[in-house]
Protein backbone atom coordinates (compact mmCIF):
# COMPACT_ATOMS: atom_id res chain seq x y z
CA UNK A 1 0.00 0.00 0.00
CA UNK A 2 1.45 3.35 -1.05
CA UNK A 3 1.85 6.16 1.45
CA UNK A 4 -0.91 8.11 -0.32
CA UNK A 5 -3.33 5.20 -0.13
CA UNK A 6 -2.41 4.67 3.51
CA UNK A 7 -3.18 8.30 4.34
CA UNK A 8 -6.57 8.01 2.62
CA UNK A 9 -7.34 4.76 4.47
CA UNK A 10 -6.24 6.18 7.79
CA UNK A 11 -8.30 9.32 7.20
CA UNK A 12 -11.41 7.26 6.53
CA UNK A 13 -10.68 5.13 9.58
CA UNK A 14 -10.51 8.23 11.79
CA UNK A 15 -13.80 9.51 10.38
CA UNK A 16 -15.54 6.19 10.94
CA UNK A 17 -14.01 5.89 14.39
CA UNK A 18 -15.21 9.38 15.31
CA UNK A 19 -18.69 8.58 13.99
CA UNK A 20 -18.81 5.39 16.06
CA UNK A 21 -17.67 7.34 19.11
CA UNK A 22 -20.46 9.89 18.59
CA UNK A 23 -23.01 7.09 18.12
CA UNK A 24 -21.86 5.33 21.31
CA UNK A 25 -21.90 8.64 23.20
CA UNK A 26 -25.42 9.41 21.94
CA UNK A 27 -26.66 5.94 22.91
CA UNK A 28 -25.14 6.29 26.38
CA UNK A 29 -26.75 9.69 26.97
CA UNK A 30 -30.10 8.58 25.54
CA UNK A 31 -30.09 5.37 27.64
CA UNK A 32 -29.16 7.31 30.77
CA UNK A 33 -32.07 9.71 30.23
CA UNK A 34 -34.55 6.86 29.61
CA UNK A 35 -33.43 4.95 32.70
CA UNK A 36 -33.43 8.00 34.99
CA UNK A 37 -36.75 9.29 33.67
CA UNK A 38 -38.43 5.99 34.71
CA UNK A 39 -40.03 5.86 31.25
CA UNK A 40 -39.24 2.16 31.44
CA UNK A 41 -39.01 0.28 34.76
CA UNK A 42 -35.37 -0.31 35.69
CA UNK A 43 -35.64 -4.02 36.45
CA UNK A 44 -32.01 -4.29 37.54
CA UNK A 45 -32.21 -1.35 39.94
CA UNK A 46 -35.52 -2.57 41.37
CA UNK A 47 -34.08 -6.03 42.02
CA UNK A 48 -31.05 -4.69 43.88
CA UNK A 49 -28.55 -5.03 41.05
CA UNK A 50 -26.80 -1.75 40.35
CA UNK A 51 -23.08 -2.51 40.22
CA UNK A 52 -20.73 -5.04 38.60
CA UNK A 53 -20.26 -6.62 42.03
CA UNK A 54 -23.90 -7.71 42.02
CA UNK A 55 -23.58 -9.30 38.58
CA UNK A 56 -20.33 -11.02 39.49
CA UNK A 57 -21.90 -12.47 42.66
CA UNK A 58 -25.32 -13.64 41.57
CA UNK A 59 -25.37 -16.81 43.66
CA UNK A 60 -25.52 -18.81 40.42
CA UNK A 61 -22.05 -20.36 40.38
CA UNK A 62 -23.02 -23.17 42.75
CA UNK A 63 -26.06 -24.15 40.70
CA UNK A 64 -26.28 -27.04 38.24
CA UNK A 65 -29.03 -28.48 36.08
CA UNK A 66 -28.31 -32.12 35.35
CA UNK A 67 -30.32 -34.10 37.91
CA UNK A 68 -33.77 -35.57 37.04
CA UNK A 69 -35.36 -32.69 38.97
CA UNK A 70 -33.30 -30.10 37.12
CA UNK A 71 -32.01 -27.30 39.35
CA UNK A 72 -29.69 -28.34 42.15
CA UNK A 73 -26.36 -27.38 43.73
CA UNK A 74 -22.83 -28.49 43.02
CA UNK A 75 -21.38 -30.75 45.69
CA UNK A 76 -19.19 -29.18 48.42
CA UNK A 77 -19.31 -25.71 46.91
CA UNK A 78 -19.11 -22.18 48.29
CA UNK A 79 -20.74 -19.27 46.45
CA UNK A 80 -21.51 -15.62 47.11
CA UNK A 81 -24.72 -13.73 46.40
CA UNK A 82 -24.91 -9.96 46.71
CA UNK A 83 -27.52 -7.28 46.07
CA UNK A 84 -28.07 -3.82 47.51
CA UNK A 85 -29.90 -5.29 50.53
CA UNK A 86 -27.82 -8.40 51.24
CA UNK A 87 -24.42 -9.99 50.77
CA UNK A 88 -24.38 -13.65 51.78
CA UNK A 89 -22.48 -16.89 51.33
CA UNK A 90 -24.03 -20.17 50.20
CA UNK A 91 -22.46 -23.51 51.15
CA UNK A 92 -23.49 -26.92 49.83
CA UNK A 93 -22.62 -30.30 51.32
CA UNK A 94 -21.80 -33.81 50.13
CA UNK A 95 -25.17 -34.31 48.38
CA UNK A 96 -25.51 -30.77 47.07
CA UNK A 97 -27.95 -29.58 49.75
CA UNK A 98 -27.53 -26.17 51.34
CA UNK A 99 -25.93 -27.02 54.67
CA UNK A 100 -22.56 -26.79 56.36
CA UNK A 101 -22.65 -30.43 57.51
CA UNK A 102 -22.76 -33.64 55.48
CA UNK A 103 -25.82 -35.90 55.17
CA UNK A 104 -27.07 -38.25 56.47
CA UNK A 105 -24.79 -38.02 59.51
CA UNK A 106 -25.71 -39.41 62.90
CA UNK A 107 -28.64 -37.15 63.75
CA UNK A 108 -31.24 -39.70 64.84
CA UNK A 109 -34.47 -40.95 63.30
CA UNK A 110 -36.56 -38.06 64.61
CA UNK A 111 -34.93 -35.60 62.21
CA UNK A 112 -36.89 -33.30 59.87
CA UNK A 113 -36.77 -32.94 56.09
CA UNK A 114 -37.55 -29.54 54.58
CA UNK A 115 -38.74 -29.39 50.95
CA UNK A 116 -39.36 -26.33 48.85
CA UNK A 117 -37.95 -23.73 46.51
CA UNK A 118 -35.85 -20.61 47.08
CA UNK A 119 -37.67 -19.77 50.33
CA UNK A 120 -36.72 -23.16 51.78
CA UNK A 121 -33.20 -22.93 50.36
CA UNK A 122 -32.71 -19.59 52.11
CA UNK A 123 -32.26 -17.20 49.17
CA UNK A 124 -30.56 -13.98 50.29
CA UNK A 125 -30.13 -15.17 53.87
CA UNK A 126 -27.12 -16.12 55.95
CA UNK A 127 -27.18 -19.76 57.03
CA UNK A 128 -28.29 -18.95 60.58
CA UNK A 129 -31.30 -16.99 59.27
CA UNK A 130 -32.72 -19.70 57.02
CA UNK A 131 -36.00 -21.48 57.79
CA UNK A 132 -34.13 -24.76 58.28
CA UNK A 133 -31.83 -23.20 60.90
CA UNK A 134 -34.72 -21.63 62.81
CA UNK A 135 -36.70 -24.89 62.73
CA UNK A 136 -33.63 -26.75 63.93
CA UNK A 137 -33.22 -24.34 66.83
CA UNK A 138 -36.89 -24.57 67.81
CA UNK A 139 -37.18 -28.36 67.56
CA UNK A 140 -33.63 -29.23 68.67
CA UNK A 141 -33.64 -31.80 65.90
CA UNK A 142 -31.65 -31.93 62.71
CA UNK A 143 -33.34 -30.38 59.68
CA UNK A 144 -32.23 -31.73 56.30
CA UNK A 145 -32.64 -28.88 53.82
CA UNK A 146 -33.70 -30.15 50.37
CA UNK A 147 -34.84 -26.75 49.10
CA UNK A 148 -33.56 -25.30 45.84
CA UNK A 149 -34.03 -22.11 43.88
CA UNK A 150 -33.98 -21.60 40.08
CA UNK A 151 -37.66 -22.18 39.20
CA UNK A 152 -38.25 -25.20 41.42
CA UNK A 153 -41.82 -26.47 41.71
CA UNK A 154 -43.96 -29.28 43.20
CA UNK A 155 -43.00 -31.86 40.58
CA UNK A 156 -39.34 -31.20 41.42
CA UNK A 157 -40.06 -31.40 45.16
CA UNK A 158 -41.49 -34.84 44.50
CA UNK A 159 -38.50 -36.05 42.47
CA UNK A 160 -35.86 -34.73 44.86
CA UNK A 161 -37.72 -36.20 47.85
CA UNK A 162 -38.04 -39.64 46.23
CA UNK A 163 -34.31 -39.59 45.54
CA UNK A 164 -33.03 -38.49 48.95
CA UNK A 165 -35.76 -39.42 51.47
CA UNK A 166 -34.71 -43.10 51.78
CA UNK A 167 -31.19 -41.94 52.68
CA UNK A 168 -32.19 -39.45 55.38
CA UNK A 169 -33.78 -40.91 58.55
CA UNK A 170 -36.63 -38.56 59.53
CA UNK A 171 -40.01 -38.63 61.22
CA UNK A 172 -41.26 -35.20 60.13
CA UNK A 173 -41.58 -33.64 56.68
CA UNK A 174 -42.14 -29.92 56.09
CA UNK A 175 -43.16 -28.86 52.56
CA UNK A 176 -42.98 -25.18 51.67
CA UNK A 177 -45.53 -24.42 48.95
CA UNK A 178 -45.24 -21.04 47.20
CA UNK A 179 -48.42 -20.20 45.22
CA UNK A 180 -46.64 -17.17 43.75
CA UNK A 181 -44.84 -19.38 41.22
CA UNK A 182 -45.44 -23.04 42.10
CA UNK A 183 -48.43 -23.13 39.76
CA UNK A 184 -46.30 -22.16 36.76
CA UNK A 185 -42.90 -23.70 37.55
CA UNK A 186 -43.83 -27.09 36.05
CA UNK A 187 -46.45 -25.98 33.53
CA UNK A 188 -45.25 -27.01 30.03
CA UNK A 189 -46.88 -23.88 28.58
CA UNK A 190 -44.00 -21.95 30.15
CA UNK A 191 -41.19 -23.94 28.51
CA UNK A 192 -40.39 -21.19 26.03
CA UNK A 193 -40.39 -18.53 28.75
CA UNK A 194 -38.05 -20.48 31.02
CA UNK A 195 -35.88 -21.51 28.07
CA UNK A 196 -36.24 -24.70 26.06
CA UNK A 197 -32.55 -25.54 26.57
CA UNK A 198 -32.99 -25.82 30.32
CA UNK A 199 -32.98 -29.40 31.60
CA UNK A 200 -35.98 -29.39 33.92
CA UNK A 201 -39.17 -31.51 34.23
CA UNK A 202 -42.71 -30.45 33.38
CA UNK A 203 -46.06 -32.01 34.28
CA UNK A 204 -47.84 -32.73 31.02
CA UNK A 205 -51.53 -33.71 31.49
CA UNK A 206 -52.48 -36.99 29.82
CA UNK A 207 -55.05 -36.90 27.04
CA UNK A 208 -57.45 -39.09 29.03
CA UNK A 209 -57.32 -36.65 31.94
CA UNK A 210 -55.91 -39.34 34.26
CA UNK A 211 -52.70 -38.05 35.74
CA UNK A 212 -49.58 -36.46 34.26
CA UNK A 213 -46.56 -37.49 32.26
CA UNK A 214 -43.16 -36.08 33.21
CA UNK A 215 -41.57 -34.51 30.15
CA UNK A 216 -38.37 -32.61 29.41
CA UNK A 217 -37.91 -30.10 26.56
CA UNK A 218 -36.68 -31.93 23.46
CA UNK A 219 -33.65 -29.64 23.08
CA UNK A 220 -32.81 -29.38 26.78
CA UNK A 221 -29.17 -29.73 27.80
CA UNK A 222 -27.86 -31.13 31.08
CA UNK A 223 -25.40 -28.68 32.57
CA UNK A 224 -23.01 -29.17 35.46
CA UNK A 225 -22.85 -25.38 35.69
CA UNK A 226 -25.44 -22.80 34.63
CA UNK A 227 -23.03 -19.86 34.39
CA UNK A 228 -20.66 -18.85 31.64
CA UNK A 229 -16.94 -18.98 32.28
CA UNK A 230 -13.88 -16.95 31.40
CA UNK A 231 -13.63 -13.80 29.32
CA UNK A 232 -17.21 -13.98 27.95
CA UNK A 233 -18.65 -13.89 31.44
CA UNK A 234 -16.32 -11.08 32.53
CA UNK A 235 -17.41 -8.90 29.60
CA UNK A 236 -21.08 -9.72 30.19
CA UNK A 237 -20.91 -8.95 33.90
CA UNK A 238 -18.96 -5.70 33.69
CA UNK A 239 -21.02 -4.18 30.87
CA UNK A 240 -23.59 -3.12 33.45
CA UNK A 241 -21.43 0.03 33.62
CA UNK A 242 -22.84 0.87 30.18
CA UNK A 243 -26.28 2.52 30.30
CA UNK A 244 -26.96 1.35 26.74
CA UNK A 245 -26.31 -2.29 27.61
CA UNK A 246 -28.34 -1.92 30.80
CA UNK A 247 -31.27 -0.44 28.86
CA UNK A 248 -31.07 -3.26 26.30
CA UNK A 249 -31.12 -5.90 29.05
CA UNK A 250 -34.09 -4.22 30.74
CA UNK A 251 -36.05 -4.16 27.48
CA UNK A 252 -35.24 -7.83 26.90
CA UNK A 253 -36.45 -8.80 30.39
CA UNK A 254 -39.60 -6.68 30.11
CA UNK A 255 -40.50 -8.25 26.77
CA UNK A 256 -40.30 -11.71 28.34
CA UNK A 257 -41.97 -10.72 31.63
CA UNK A 258 -44.19 -7.66 31.25
CA UNK A 259 -44.63 -5.61 34.42
CA UNK A 260 -48.28 -5.06 35.35
CA UNK A 261 -49.52 -2.28 37.64
CA UNK A 262 -49.47 -3.26 41.30
CA UNK A 263 -53.19 -2.55 41.59
CA UNK A 264 -53.98 -5.19 38.97
CA UNK A 265 -51.89 -7.98 40.44
CA UNK A 266 -53.93 -10.90 41.72
CA UNK A 267 -52.84 -12.17 45.17
CA UNK A 268 -50.72 -15.25 44.59
CA UNK A 269 -53.07 -17.55 46.52
CA UNK A 270 -55.65 -16.98 43.76
CA UNK A 271 -53.29 -16.82 40.79
CA UNK A 272 -53.30 -20.40 39.55
CA UNK A 273 -55.68 -21.66 36.91
CA UNK A 274 -57.73 -24.71 37.81
CA UNK A 275 -55.48 -26.93 35.68
CA UNK A 276 -52.34 -25.53 37.29
CA UNK A 277 -53.78 -26.02 40.76
CA UNK A 278 -54.71 -29.64 40.01
CA UNK A 279 -51.20 -30.37 38.74
CA UNK A 280 -49.62 -28.86 41.86
CA UNK A 281 -52.00 -30.75 44.14
CA UNK A 282 -51.24 -33.98 42.27
CA UNK A 283 -47.52 -33.84 43.07
CA UNK A 284 -47.93 -32.50 46.59
CA UNK A 285 -50.32 -35.40 47.28
CA UNK A 286 -47.78 -37.81 45.77
CA UNK A 287 -45.14 -36.50 48.19
CA UNK A 288 -47.48 -36.89 51.16
CA UNK A 289 -48.44 -40.44 50.14
CA UNK A 290 -44.82 -41.47 49.47
CA UNK A 291 -43.67 -40.03 52.79
CA UNK A 292 -46.37 -41.88 54.74
CA UNK A 293 -46.44 -45.20 52.87
CA UNK A 294 -42.84 -45.69 51.74
CA UNK A 295 -40.77 -43.80 54.31
CA UNK A 296 -43.02 -44.14 57.33
CA UNK A 297 -43.10 -40.44 58.16
CA UNK A 298 -45.48 -39.80 61.04
CA UNK A 299 -45.86 -36.04 60.79
CA UNK A 300 -46.27 -34.12 57.52
CA UNK A 301 -46.68 -30.33 57.43
CA UNK A 302 -47.65 -28.38 54.32
CA UNK A 303 -46.85 -24.68 54.68
CA UNK A 304 -48.33 -22.26 52.16
CA UNK A 305 -46.04 -19.24 51.80
CA UNK A 306 -47.71 -15.87 51.18
CA UNK A 307 -45.96 -13.02 49.38
CA UNK A 308 -46.58 -9.34 50.01
CA UNK A 309 -49.67 -9.20 47.75
CA UNK A 310 -51.34 -11.89 49.89
CA UNK A 311 -50.65 -10.00 53.12
CA UNK A 312 -51.88 -6.74 51.60
CA UNK A 313 -55.09 -8.43 50.46
CA UNK A 314 -55.67 -9.84 53.96
CA UNK A 315 -54.76 -6.70 55.89
CA UNK A 316 -56.37 -3.93 53.85
CA UNK A 317 -60.02 -3.25 52.94
CA UNK A 318 -60.90 -4.20 49.36
CA UNK A 319 -63.92 -4.66 47.17
CA UNK A 320 -62.62 -7.64 45.21
CA UNK A 321 -63.68 -11.03 46.55
CA UNK A 322 -61.86 -14.03 45.14
CA UNK A 323 -63.26 -17.54 45.17
CA UNK A 324 -61.57 -19.83 47.65
CA UNK A 325 -58.93 -21.71 45.59
CA UNK A 326 -59.42 -25.44 45.24
CA UNK A 327 -55.90 -26.23 46.47
CA UNK A 328 -56.48 -24.53 49.82
CA UNK A 329 -59.90 -26.14 50.27
CA UNK A 330 -58.34 -29.51 49.48
CA UNK A 331 -55.64 -29.21 52.14
CA UNK A 332 -57.90 -27.76 54.79
CA UNK A 333 -60.17 -30.80 54.42
CA UNK A 334 -57.22 -33.20 54.34
CA UNK A 335 -55.81 -31.60 57.50
CA UNK A 336 -59.08 -32.30 59.29
CA UNK A 337 -59.29 -35.90 58.15
CA UNK A 338 -55.70 -37.14 58.57
CA UNK A 339 -53.91 -37.30 61.91
CA UNK A 340 -50.47 -37.34 60.29
CA UNK A 341 -51.05 -34.29 58.07
CA UNK A 342 -51.26 -30.60 58.97
CA UNK A 343 -51.90 -27.68 56.65
CA UNK A 344 -50.32 -24.48 57.99
CA UNK A 345 -51.35 -21.28 56.22
CA UNK A 346 -48.60 -18.66 56.27
CA UNK A 347 -51.32 -16.03 56.42
CA UNK A 348 -51.83 -17.18 59.99
CA UNK A 349 -49.22 -14.51 60.80
CA UNK A 350 -51.70 -11.74 59.95
CA UNK A 351 -53.01 -11.49 63.53
CA UNK A 352 -49.49 -11.40 64.94
CA UNK A 353 -48.47 -8.68 62.52
CA UNK A 354 -51.47 -6.61 63.57
CA UNK A 355 -50.94 -7.19 67.28
CA UNK A 356 -47.23 -6.36 67.18
CA UNK A 357 -47.57 -3.48 64.73
CA UNK A 358 -45.29 -5.16 62.21
CA UNK A 359 -45.44 -3.99 58.62
CA UNK A 360 -45.76 -6.99 56.23
CA UNK A 361 -43.02 -5.50 54.06
CA UNK A 362 -40.47 -5.98 56.84
CA UNK A 363 -40.89 -9.75 56.45
CA UNK A 364 -39.26 -9.53 53.03
CA UNK A 365 -35.90 -8.31 51.74
CA UNK A 366 -36.31 -4.71 50.55
CA UNK A 367 -34.62 -5.27 47.19
CA UNK A 368 -36.04 -8.76 46.74
CA UNK A 369 -39.28 -10.66 47.26
CA UNK A 370 -37.82 -13.36 49.52
CA UNK A 371 -37.98 -13.58 53.29
CA UNK A 372 -35.93 -11.28 55.43
CA UNK A 373 -34.48 -12.84 58.60
CA UNK A 374 -37.64 -11.64 60.38
CA UNK A 375 -39.93 -13.33 57.85
CA UNK A 376 -38.02 -16.57 58.12
CA UNK A 377 -38.05 -16.48 61.93
CA UNK A 378 -41.76 -15.65 62.24
CA UNK A 379 -42.68 -18.40 59.78
CA UNK A 380 -40.63 -20.93 61.73
CA UNK A 381 -42.52 -19.90 64.86
CA UNK A 382 -45.82 -20.47 63.06
CA UNK A 383 -44.81 -24.06 62.34
CA UNK A 384 -43.38 -24.73 65.80
CA UNK A 385 -46.57 -26.11 67.36
CA UNK A 386 -46.79 -28.80 64.67
CA UNK A 387 -43.24 -30.15 65.14
CA UNK A 388 -44.18 -33.21 67.16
Amino acid sequence: MSSENFRVFFGRFKVIGFQLFLLAFFLEVFSFIVLKSKFLPDVYEASGVNSPKHLLNQGADWRSEEMPWGAWHKIDYVDRHSKTCFDVEYVSNNIGARDNVDYPGDFGKSSIVLLGDSFAEGWGLDHQDTLSSYLQGISRRKVFNLGSAHTFGPLQYYLVYKNFAPLLPHSTLVIGFLPSNDFTDNDPQFISQFGSHRYRPYANPRSDGEGYDIIYPSDSIKRSSITRNGFTRFISDTTIRSNAIKLYRNIKILRQNPVTPASSRVPSYFSGTEDQQRAAVNYLDNIIKFAKDKIGVKNIILLSIPVISDFNYSLTPHNIKYKEPLWRTHYKIMSQKLNHFHYVDGLGLVDKLKADGIEPGSMFLQCDGHWSPLGSRLTAGLIADYLK
